[in-house]
């Protein structure tokens, strides 16, 4: 591929120039590991060994600024394996200086305002990586500073946070262009962005879910939609091709600092066309303020994204939510729904002592769309029978007509299609008590967790922090009524079909009076009544008889059945860290944590529940000594146990002791050996599965100029 032919040429340019050039710098890291991989939803284990090599290298020259970032993984601990001179290059790019302006060629990582249109970055953590490959062009004139951006990238997704390897690929390619400034009045930016994502026809097929599996409105909407193809055109998902979401957007933003408080607020408004599917409008605003009012500091962040057709690529929005340090509350992470949702957070703080401050931060947040589905019978007839009218021969194919469009209507009755409940979202006092108990709370996938904190000082060297942390989190909700039975619906519908009919019958009957069948004039019963006669020759009955006789399909006959499933997860979790100065670079540090979490899965159908319980309980312990500034032991110790659904209980231990030594601008060497747990590392909503281990580790990080 180019882009790697070009990615080698770059490396011989940056070796030839590390001679010659006037500053280098390198940043290195190491990661070593030898042991036994345990998947963290089960007790398999697996060998994991991996060797990761990673070099930053800053190079500038003149007017050039050089940057390159070489991995070399084999095996790596996440994503694909590094090892040859076309993959170890993770990015580069080349910058070129003039007197008012700045070019960037190559992998080009940026942020515009709050990250609602753009926010490219790399997170090794969690093996992440939406980059743009291309150019950023920077004009400076007085205050404001124009740029335009053009380039493409292959995204990667995981379907799945457990998979080692993604499995999702859209080809992207965006240009954008703006300005933005920073002046007395305030700061701020303006951009326009266009992006078309191609997405191959493997990946499409990771998004269809059969009908009974389809738990938010962007499965309903593709998965309806790619049914309708597969029943009208005869095609099969295989065979649909590779499409293209073609996107256009405006983005806002404006923000001041002030006596009043400090604010900034963005808007990204952008219009889009569904996988498959029609174009679509949405949005994503974000705002957020604080201030001091008296001794309490105030902060407030507000999310609404409203893009739930969409597919988040090169942006990254703020999530308004809680970034907890907590090793135990923040595994209780929630990938976040940039496309559907709506959020809140308030940090308060405020001093009660000289020493002591107490700090309380609550997040909660919900989709904008509930995903509510009935299947009613009766409610369609009313639009099939509107929908229709007779459009045949007249005086031959009446009787077709409405026999065909009564079976319809029965059809309707006996296999009746999704209806999507529209429910008007809950007030902010549900979400703060978390109304669990009502359908209409939980079919917005609702999540709160409320964080409270003392720290401060005992003594001079005494330095505490204490806090409680309620997590709870309703996923995977479906609720689904079937076949309940609308007999309002039924009853319109009837009537709506009898007039209807009715009319059918009088022009039929006017029809053979003006035309009455052959010999009409010697047959008795037809001369007296012509349309009667005719109208009995063609639909084998009277008029009267063939009305009197309409009927729909009893509703009695078919059962209501209501079905409710969902997933709720609530946690609390109590961490407390206590670091006490010895003086002269000696310290000892100590977390401790508390942990109660329950997952509860509930399925309802009519008046048969079954619920059932998984409960974890953990400790956590971090004990570590500093000496002379030098040197840090630690010990590592986290006791689980475990209850599954059927009440089998399980403990399990992970302990551990980490070896550090700060070599000052030689970098920082750690050794550890011994066990930690695995599970979901989340950044920025995005998250990836970070399998446990049980071995030996050895991390080596230095900066050298």
């Amino acid at each position: 591929m180019l882009s790697n032919y070009l990615k080698n040429i770059f490396v011989l340019l940056v070796l030839l120039n590390l001679g010659f050039s006037i500053s280098t710098s390198y940043s290195y890291e190491l990661k070593y590991g030898n042991g036994d991989g345990i998947i963290s939803t089960s007790d398999q284990s697996f060998e994991l060994n991996f060797l990761e090599h990673f070099l930053k290298i800053n190079s500038s020259y003149e007017k050039y600024d050089l940057f390159m970032e070489i991995e070399y993984s084999d095996p790596p601990l996440l994503g694909y394996k590094k090892n040859n001179l076309g993959d170890v290059i993770n990015s580069f790019y080349i910058d070129r200086k003039f007197k008012n302006s700045n070019i960037r060629f190559g992998n080009v990582y940026s942020l515009y305002g709050a990250g609602l249109s753009l926010f490219t970055f790399p997170d090794q953590d969690i093996d992440f990586d939406n980059n743009i490959y291309g150019f950023e062009y920077v004009y400076n004139f007085n205050q404001l500073n124009f740029f335009i951006l053009n380039g493409g990238s292959e995204f990667k997704q995981r379907t799945n946070p457990a998979k080692i390897l993604p499995d999702r690929f859209f080809d992207i390619n965006t240009s954008l262009i703006g300005f933005d400034y920073d002046s007395q009045l305030g700061f701020g930016h303006f951009l326009l962005k266009k992006q078309n994502t191609r997405i191959n026809n493997e990946t499409l097929q990771t998004f269809y879910f059969p009908e009974l599996e389809r738990y938010t409105i962007f499965d309903n909407d593709i998965g309806s939609r790619i049914d309708s193809i597969i029943s009208n055109d005869n095609i099969d998902i295989q065979n649909m091709g590779d499409p293209t979401i073609e996107e256009n957007s405006i983005n806002l933003g404006y923000g001041l600092f002030s006596n009043l408080g400090d604010f900034y607020i963005e808007f990204d408004l952008m219009d889009y066309n569904k996988i498959l599917g029609p174009k679509d409008d949405g949005s994503r605003i974000y705002f957020s303020y604080g201030n001091n009012f008296g001794d309490v500091g105030v902060t407030y962040e507000y999310k609404n994204y409203d893009v739930p057709y969409g597919i988040i690529t090169l942006s990254s929005p703020p999530t308004a939510l809680i970034e907890s340090n907590s090793i135990l509350a923040a595994r209780n992470s929630r990938t976040i729904n940039y496309g559907d949702e709506i959020g809140h957070q308030i940090e308060l703080i405020r001093p009660i002592f000289d020493n002591l401050n107490i700090l309380t931060t609550v997040s909660f947040s919900r989709r904008k769309s509930s995903n509510r589905v009935e299947f009613r019978r009766g409610f369609e007839i009313e639009n099939i029978i509107d929908s229709n009218s007779f459009d045949g021969t007249q005086g031959s194919e009446e009787d077709d007509y409405l026999s065909d469009l009564l079976f319809l209507s029965n059809s309707a009755i006996t296999n009746p299609s999704a209806n999507i409940i529209t429910l008007e979202p809950n007030g902010f006092l549900d979400h703060i008590t978390f109304d669990k108990d009502s359908n209409n709370f939980r079919s917005f996938y609702p999540f709160r967790q409320i964080y409270s904190e003392f720290n401060g000082y005992f003594t001079d060297n005494l330095y505490f922090k204490i806090g409680y942390d309620v997590y709870d989190e309703v996923k995977e909700f479906k609720s689904q009524d079937f076949y309940v039975n609308d007999y309002a619906g039924l009853n319109r519908g009837f009537s709506t079909f009898y007039n209807h009919a009715e009319t059918i019958v009088n022009d039929v009957l006017s029809y053979y009076d003006a035309n009455p069948i052959d010999f009409c004039s010697v047959i008795q019963s037809c001369s007296d009544n012509p349309g009667e006669f005719g109208f009995q020759q063609q639909f084998g009955e009277s008029s009267d008889n063939f009305l009197s006789n309409l009927n729909f399909n009893d509703l009695a006959d078919y059962d209501e059945i209501s079905t409710i499933s969902y997933e709720h997860d609530s946690a609390w979790t109590i961490p407390a860290q206590f670091t006490y100065n010895l003086g002269a670079g000696n310290s000892i540090n100590l977390y401790l944590e508390h942990q109660k979490k329950y997952i509860d899965k509930h399925e309802y159908t009519n008046d048969e529940r079954n619920i059932s319980r998984e409960t974890y309980k953990n400790k956590y312990l971090s004990a570590s000594y500093t000496g002379k500034s030098f040197y840090t032991i630690t010990y590592f110790l986290e006791k689980q146990n475990y209850t599954d659904i059927n009440n089998i209980k399980k403990k399990s231990k992970w302990s551990g002791f980490d070896f550090s030594l700060d070599l000052k601008s030689n970098g920082i060497i750690s050794l550890f050996s011994g066990s930690q747990k695995g599970g979901i590392v989340c950044a920025n909503g995005v998250c990836a599965e970070q399998p446990g281990f049980d071995g030996f580790k050895l991390t080596y990080r230095t900066f050298l100029n």
